[in-house]
């Protein structure tokens, strides 16, 4: 099996730039300013006021002698900022704001939609930062009855409308994977290293942003414990997400199954989010305790205290324990590590997680396919759970 991790945070970053920086031209503007002694406030055409202070603002300028913007990284010394530091004059235009400072007459730009994105005082929860047409959408659930979408192999390879439908089957994935169903197959018959020269080929180019995509590793596994987890076994494995024990999990999955001589070994995918909001509907203490109750992962001989929950939620939005603002579910609990409650949290998270295991287990949620040499299968770990039935034989 051919497997190819992609963090999520760096499919967000590929496909969210250009849709942010249109949709906030066209539809806001600044109305008004209010300058005070360490601050200024913008007032936006749609009546969102925002603070802004002189000193946070000045270190985050963004011109290019401040600012790097080959690698992003801050060229400006932030200890030479005095403290007190004042605009000379501010001019707020339509493409957002200039300032010119009273300390050395420089001169630092900031556009409108940055500062919409970056604000801080109130924090803008994160439904108003990304693509609003696409966040508005509900969440679409799927069961055991689910049919995956596919694209194949010729037609993201030979035609650029083939490669933009998968991205965008991608990119809903990885950054709307909240709302949409997340797993696209592609056929395919070519080696494994064509198949990724080729796709890396595709991805870049059709946008250079998606290149960070390609950095990361293939890899093969198989059968053989080369890694001290039982996915190198050829034993059954019950629905889980991967890396619970990573701070931040793999986002996008991409499985490419180049083998199989023997019996055995059926795919299993469960959509965690249909399933947390059953769990929400029958048992909403049990929702929050799933919430709330911090667990710790393990791989092998190496503890990985990442004290998370389950079920997290969307800081920016005030951890609201609501299904709109449910972000990801870490769950395998193959990988839990031991957990060291109270009394109280002990029975009430048992009785949480096997209220919750039930619904992941039940067959009508459950959807099983089985593979053939050549598919691949893009999925969203931070939502889907993905199993396996035993097999025999060689499957790589």
């Amino acid at each position: 099996m051919r497997n190819l991790d992609v963090p999520r945070h760096s499919i967000c970053r590929s496909f969210t730039s250009t849709s942010k920086n249109v949709d906030l031209k066209k539809k806001i503007k600044i109305d008004s300013e209010k300058i005070e002694n360490n601050l200024i406030t913008l007032k936006f055409s749609d009546n969102f006021l925002a603070n802004y202070q002189y000193f946070w603002l000045r270190d985050h300028c963004q011109c290019e002698i401040c600012y790097h913007t080959v690698t992003k990284q801050r060229l400006l010394n932030t200890f030479k900022i005095p403290l007190d530091i004042t605009p000379k004059t501010v001019g707020v235009h339509n493409d957002g704001v200039t300032i010119i400072w009273n300390n050395d007459n420089h001169e630092s730009n900031y556009s409108i939609d940055w500062l919409r994105k970056h604000s801080y005082s109130p924090k803008l929860p994160l439904v108003m930062k990304q693509n609003t047409s696409i966040f508005d959408q509900k969440l679409i659930y799927w069961d055991s009855r689910f049919k995956i979408p596919s694209v194949s192999y010729q037609e993201v390879m030979e035609t650029d409308e083939g490669v933009l439908k998968w991205l965008n089957n991608i990119r809903s994935t990885a950054e709307d994977l909240l709302k949409h169903p997340f797993i696209l197959s592609c056929e395919t018959n070519f080696d494994k290293n064509l198949l990724k020269k080729s796709l890396e080929y595709r991805l870049k180019k059709n946008d250079k942003k998606v290149e960070v995509v390609t950095k990361r590793k293939f890899w093969d596994f198989t059968a053989d414990l080369s890694h001290e987890d039982t996915a190198y076994t050829n034993l059954a494995l019950s629905a889980h997400t991967d890396t619970t024990y990573f701070t931040d999990p793999i986002g996008v999955q991409i499985f490419h199954l180049l083998r199989h001589d023997g019996n055995g070994g059926k795919s299993l995918y469960v959509d965690g989010f249909h399933c947390a909001n059953i769990l929400k509907k029958k048992f909403p203490m049990h929702y929050e305790t799933l919430s709330t109750l911090k667990i710790n992962g393990k791989i092998g001989n190496f503890n990985a205290f990442q004290n998370f929950s389950i079920f997290e939620h969307d800081k920016n939005n005030n951890d609201k324990l609501t299904m709109d603002n449910l972000v990801r579910i870490k769950f395998n609990n193959d990988d839990r590590d031991i957990t060291d409650f109270n009394e109280a949290d002990t029975e009430k998270f048992y009785l949480a997680l096997r209220e919750w295991m039930k619904i992941v287990y039940n067959e009508n949620n459950e959807l099983w396919i089985n593979l053939k040499p050549g598919t691949v299968i893009a999925m969203n770990n931070w939502r889907v759970f993905h199993g396996r039935s035993s097999f025999d034989g060689i499957v790589v």
